[in-house]
């Protein structure tokens, strides 16, 4: 049976619910639809077993009524069912044949093995399932209606962001130019996706950085989707693709929208704006004034608001196109927007000794590139690429009114051997 690396709980704190009927398969019940002592219903999904069958492992999670007539109906996959378990927590259990208790594991989606989980697009037959009619009658299914959108607010899913562009040319009820939605979206995916990279790499991170740094990190914690399109005037949807931790306090997805609300108020106000800009890195800096001049040159004014399933709470924040004006216009006026030094260790990949210029990766894989000060360019033929240094970089950006997008400078002010 695989080992799992996951909060363990003591063996109390899930109490098993009581067996309703069983859904799939005829030849050997995998999966067995529960409900707690309030109704609620949940999962049991078989997933694996000692090599003596002695002790069976299982993955329960909490569904909902809409959702299970969902899936019952074929309208989502099995793969969807699971992933949409409330408030994205999940158990596994190692359970003998006298269902006495041996494991108990806390963990989110993206910790679940693949093994553990359907394939991706599987889709299932009636004749896969065992007894439906049992599931329909106990839990009243018959009388729910179909509301997609209504299942997408409930609390199955982690944070909800909404986009609402309230007005603005090519923006009517229900109805927006396609190429201005597609530069809005990309805009804050843009600035989504740096937002997470300094939460999860820090703000003195490098140009590239390893894919997964850690089992936590996927490139879904750093990316959002689409869930919704309404009516109000133009409303969209999202929410992040994954957000594995924070199990038991803010999740990442919690801090990275509540610090996007929080740069978008504070940048408005000029002379807030040099306190926020420093919790940030250049690159996220950057895509954020890329952010403001699409909703400047786009003329649409905006709402963007947080729905957080765990805290109950709205956050709301708005950007009109005469505030995006504002701020670009304060940055063209001054080039340099920030300044930052910090020290790295690593290795030298690559020095140009002509022109300075350098390669540099850090301990924890990550790049970084630019040029070496004048002071210590010399220096550039002496580097040895298979030895450790400890450099210092400073980092600017800087944004001016002939470019198109704002400018990422790294200078190394220094140099020195570094020892283990």
């Amino acid at each position: 049976m695989e080992t799992i690396n996951s909060y363990i709980l003591n063996k109390t704190a899930f109490d098993l619910p009581t067996e309703v009927a069983a859904l799939l398969f005829p030849e050997y019940y995998t999966t067995i639809v529960c409900a707690d002592k309030n109704n609620n219903s949940f999962i049991k999904e078989w997933v694996d077993c000692t090599d003596d069958q002695s002790v069976n492992r299982f993955l329960f999670y909490q569904t909902t009524r809409e959702l299970l007539k969902a899936f019952i109906d074929k309208r989502i996959t099995h793969l969807e069912f699971i992933r949409r378990s409330v408030s994205n927590t999940y158990f596994l259990i190692d359970l003998d044949e006298e269902s006495n208790y041996h494991n108990v594991l806390l963990l989110r989606f993206n910790e679940i093995p693949a093994d553990y989980l359907p394939e991706f697009g599987l889709s299932l037959e009636s004749e896969d399932f065992v007894s439906p009619e049992i599931v329909y009658d106990y839990f009243k299914l018959y009388g729910i209606i179909d509301d997609t959108n209504y299942n997408l607010r409930s609390n199955q899913f982690s944070n909800l962001i909404n986009i609402h562009l309230r007005e603005g040319e090519g923006v009517g009820y229900g109805r927006i130019d396609a190429d201005k939605l597609g530069k809005i979206l990309i805009g804050f995916e843009g600035l989504y996706e740096n937002l997470a990279k300094d939460y999860y790499f820090s703000k003195n991170r490098g140009t590239k950085i390893p894919k997964k740094i850690s089992k936590h990190v996927s490139d879904g914690n750093l990316e959002c989707e689409v869930v919704i399109f309404e009516a109000a005037s133009f409303n969209v949807i999202l929410k992040p693709k994954a957000d594995m931790d924070g199990l038991f306090g803010d999740s990442s997805s919690d801090i990275i929208c509540e610090r996007a609300l929080n740069l978008i108020a504070k940048s408005k106000n000029i002379e807030t704006f040099t306190e926020i800009s420093s919790e940030f890195s250049a690159y996220t800096m950057s895509s954020y004034l890329d952010f403001v001049n699409i909703v400047y040159e786009e003329l649409i004014n905006i709402d963007i608001k947080m729905e957080s399933y765990k805290k109950e709470v709205f956050s709301i924040e708005n950007l009109t196109f005469n505030e995006a004006f504002k701020i670009k216009t304060f940055y063209d006026q001054d080039s340099e927007i920030d300044t930052n030094k910090f020290n790295l260790i690593g290795n030298f990949t690559g020095v140009n000794c002509n022109t300075g210029y350098f390669w540099f990766d850090s301990n924890d894989k990550q790049s970084y590139h630019g040029y070496l000060d004048k002071l210590i360019s010399d220096s550039a033929y002496d580097l040895n690429f298979h030895k450790l240094y400890l450099i210092t970089i400073e980092r600017k950006l800087e944004n001016k009114a002939t470019k198109d997008s704002p400018k990422i400078h790294d200078t190394i002010l220094a140099i020195y051997d570094y020892t283990e």
